[in-house]
């Protein structure tokens, strides 16, 4: 049963592997590579006994998490003005679920995403959209995936897509507000708090900022 099993998980990437895949964006092939220095960075200002790598360390993090803060803000309010987006019929071009691996947390995992492919026409041009909705599609269970798809088919004709009036290549089927966003938002806001706290209290500061808070 668990040959079988793992036979078919590789028969499923090797079709997904022999799929076009779309390039990445800046983000997603850097944004590692960025994490994984800071963190260095980190580990080098903790064992080291001057404030050479103490400085560039706490600037490092503080600015990343500041990003992380305007990354998640930004999808925040994305998400939540495409509520008020107008619709459009949209024809659905690809719908189909294919196994995919995640390597988050250092174990990798798989789970079924969803690819989907649909086009619509605003003021007379045609664009291509992908998105189910903000999250990403992903699921353990590969019933739960084919019902979504079977779902998208079953619409025909009266699919609708939100698009964005000021930038119509940029639409979703089913706009919802991930509260994945104000998660990011905290932990963004926890790391620039903690790396500042941090640096005034190694150099001698906090105390008296402290103390002019409350003489005022």
């Amino acid at each position: 049963m668990y040959e079988q099993k793992g036979n078919y998980i590789r028969e499923r990437l090797d079709q997904a592997q022999a799929r076009p895949q779309r390039s990445l964006s800046f983000e997603e092939k850097y944004s590692g590579r960025i994490i994984l220095i800071v963190l260095l960075l980190s580990a080098l200002a903790a064992f080291a006994s001057t404030t050479v790598f103490l400085a560039p360390a706490l600037l490092a993090w503080c600015l990343l998490g500041c990003s992380v803060i305007k990354v998640n803000l930004q999808g925040w309010r994305r998400a939540r003005a495409s509520r008020y987006w107008p619709r459009a019929s949209a024809q659905l071009q690809k719908a189909e679920t294919s196994l995919k691996r995640s390597s988050a947390g250092g174990n990798p995992s798989y789970f079924y995403g969803l690819d989907l492919l649909y086009s619509y026409r605003v003021g007379g041009r045609e664009y291509t959209g992908s998105n189910y909705h903000w999250e990403g599609y992903g699921t353990q269970r590969e019933e739960k995936a084919i019902g979504t798809v079977e779902k998208l088919r079953s619409t025909g004709p009266g699919l609708m897509v939100h698009y964005n009036p000021r930038h119509p290549s940029e639409s979703v089927i089913y706009p919802t507000v991930p509260v994945l966003y104000f998660i990011g938002v905290m932990v963004g806001l926890a790391m620039s708090i903690a790396s500042i706290t941090f640096g005034l209290h190694y150099w001698g500061l906090l105390e008296p900022l402290i103390g002019v808070v409350r003489s005022m």
